[in-house]
């Protein structure tokens, strides 16, 4: 990776603003809330989709999900989920030319406006499910929204919005897509209250229906897409 992406100043930058602002954190309110993820919760956020388009976890029955079968059906409002396997992202840790097996590089559509298009599939189970051989997972890219990160972090109808970005351990099951996670810090957007302690958790699919995702887009490690993922309804365990 080149050193301009990782952002090491505002990371810094971020992290001694967090660290004062933990000294007047308060709980979160418990309760049903929509909720923005953004930082580290990004390089895990769509493990269930990544699962769902898998050619191994298709082969070992960790999911049954079918080519051309809605695995988010968007809600009125919400951005189509749209995720590549891109091998070819400029200095993406997961990009390569051709993988252990011989197979070249490519960016591969994934899922398609939330239906299942193409798996991923090494050489091996290629040969297994006789399907076309994909070369292993590069760095996941998913498309971005429309909206600006200001209306993505904007509350409406006068409802708490909370804004986390540092959590103890943030991976959804892998199978279930199931996540429950210990919030480190975040903000409650409007009144400017920091927040840690409790808990946000939900469901994937029931999640990403309702997402909506910035326009703005971040590179981590193995993750190209939105900043900012405002998802409604997730359940807070706070105060």
């Amino acid at each position: 990776r080149r050193l301009q992406d990782f952002g090491l100043e505002a990371m810094i930058a971020q992290a001694a603003e967090q660290s004062r602002r933990r000294l007047s954190a308060v709980l979160p309110q418990s309760g049903s809330f929509d909720v923005v993820f953004s930082g580290e919760a990004l390089d895990h956020f769509f493990s269930w989709c990544l699962t769902q388009a898998s050619a191994a976890a298709y082969y070992n029955k960790m999911t049954q999900a079918a080519l051309g079968q809605v695995l988010v059906a968007p809600k009125p409002g919400a951005t189509p989920l749209n995720v590549y396997s891109n091998a070819l992202l400029p200095w993406g840790v997961g990009s390569y030319k051709v993988d252990p097996s011989g197979t070249l590089c490519c960016r591969r559509h994934l899922i398609e406006d939330g239906v299942l298009k193409a798996r991923v599939s090494n050489n091996r189970y290629a040969q297994y499910l006789k399907c076309p051989a994909t070369g292993e997972m590069g760095t996941l890219e998913v498309s971005p929204g429309k909206e600006s990160a200001a209306e993505i972090l904007k509350p409406r109808d006068g409802k708490p919005l909370y804004h986390l970005n540092d959590f103890s351990y943030f991976e959804p099951n892998n199978v279930t897509g199931e996540f429950s996670s210990e919030i480190r810090f975040g903000e409650e957007m409007g009144s400017g209250q920091a927040v840690k302690g409790g808990s946000v958790s939900g469901l994937s699919q029931t999640a990403l229906a309702s997402a909506r995702f910035s326009s703005e887009t971040e590179l981590r490690e193995r993750y190209f897409g939105p900043r900012y993922i405002r998802c409604e309804g997730l359940t807070l365990a706070g105060d």
